[in-house]
């Protein structure tokens, strides 16, 4: 498992729920955290999946386990993207029931 791979996993995750790409953005004056995006983060020879949380730049561990191997942290974040899929058309339907009354 190459850190390239989740990058990219990453990547697909954001686009899918339309979460900034970048987790910090260029503004007058400095940078400013992209609230919602996901990114990577490592530590301790280990890897986590964490989102921004705010403009200051807090951020959580999204699966609350810690810094774990770059191959089980890209099997959770591809079992998060399946989920996401697989609600997509549930969603939708929600919201279509929703507009029509």
């Amino acid at each position: 498992m190459r850190i390239k791979d989740i990058k990219n996993a990453i990547d697909h995750l954001n686009n899918e729920l339309s979460t900034p790409a970048n987790p910090w953005s260029q503004v007058e004056g400095g940078q400013k955290a992209n609230v919602g995006n996901f990114h990577l983060s490592q530590a301790y020879g280990g890897y986590s999946l964490h989102q921004m949380s705010n403009t200051s730049g807090a951020s959580h561990d999204v699966f609350r386990c810690s810094y774990i191997p770059k191959r089980e942290l890209h099997g959770m974040i591809q079992a998060m993207i399946t989920g996401i899929d697989a609600s997509a058309p549930l969603l939708l339907a929600h919201r279509t029931m929703d507009l029509a009354k």
